[in-house]
């Protein structure tokens, strides 16, 4: 949120000598966040890294960005500015789409299995979420940007547990991945990205 807010600052400062602002130019967000995936001339290690640090690196201002824009037209700076500090957003996705943080959605917790009990014979190594940014990399990775924009939307709840034998530190990591999905057929197309993706 402060990094978007900070990129609708720097739009309407920039812009001031033209009497125009972020509102009147729109234009000027996708230009902006189109640089920021790409970087400059001399950011070689930059345009060298993989999609997710570039992608998590500019997370902030690109989707920042949009939020801010869509939270200024639907309502005025003071929802942009002081309101998504008194209501902030929840998580990844309702920045990512910021409708869905105008229409006030929640999703329910998903359900987690008893890992005490249904993983005895297994050592906790982690355990964490899976949002929807981490699904859109993904998928952008595995099957490109377009199947990405198109999929990610439908990403309901994710998370990962990951484990070894107990007693054997040296044992591959196991890797329960569990995610929830609009359908039944969105969850099928991720579930072949996602098996693609271990074949690489």
């Amino acid at each position: 949120m402060i990094e978007g807010q900070a990129m609708v600052v720097l739009i309407d400062y920039s812009l001031a000598p033209t009497g125009k602002s972020l509102a009147d130019s729109p234009q000027m967000v996708e230009a902006l966040k189109a640089g920021m995936l790409v970087g400059t001339a001399d950011s070689v290690q930059f345009q060298n890294a993989p999609i997710y640090l570039k992608e998590a690196v500019t997370f902030a201002y690109r989707y920042g960005l949009d939020f801010e824009a869509e939270l200024l037209s639907k309502g005025g700076k003071a929802k942009a500015f002081a309101g998504v500090f008194s209501n902030p957003p929840r998580s990844t996705r309702q920045i990512m789409e910021p409708q869905t943080y105008l229409s006030g959605e929640r999703i329910a917790p998903m359900r987690l299995p008893d890992f005490a009990h249904d993983f005895k014979n297994y050592d906790r190594f982690d355990i964490g979420a899976i949002g929807e940014f981490d699904v859109a990399v993904l998928i952008d990775q595995y099957a490109g940007v377009d199947m990405s924009k198109r999929l990610y939307p439908h990403w309901r709840g994710g998370y990962y547990y990951a484990a070894r034998p107990k007693g054997d530190a040296s044992a591959a990591l196991a890797l329960l991945y569990v995610s929830r999905w609009s359908n039944g057929e969105k969850a099928e197309e991720f579930a072949d990205v996602y098996a693609n993706s271990l074949m690489r």
